[in-house]
C-alpha cells in the first residue's frame, strides 16, 4: 500500500478503503440502486466509487446514497 497525502475533505465520508457499498437510492445514471460498488483510493488521494459510466466519483461529492454491505 503506498502513502498519499490525504486531503482533508476526504474525511468526510465514514467508509474505507476496501469497503464494499450498496446503492441504495440513486440520484444520478451512473450507479444502480441494489449495485456492489467498492471504495477505493485514487492517485490523487481520494476516497472514491467506480460509477457505471466508468468515471472515479468523490465520495464526499456524491448524492447518490450508499450503505455498507
Amino acid at each position: 500500500m503506498k502513502t498519499v497525502p490525504v486531503p482533508s475533505a476526504n474525511n468526510t465520508t465514514k467508509f474505507k478503503e476496501g469497503d464494499l457499498l450498496v446503492c441504495i437510492k440513486s440520484a444520478s445514471p451512473a450507479y444502480t440502486e441494489g449495485k456492489t460498488y467498492e471504495v477505493f483510493i485514487n492517485d490523487k488521494g481520494w476516497k472514491c466509487l467506480m460509477g457505471d459510466d466508468g468515471l472515479q466519483d468523490i465520495m464526499s461529492m456524491m448524492v447518490s446514497v450508499f450503505k455498507k454491505t
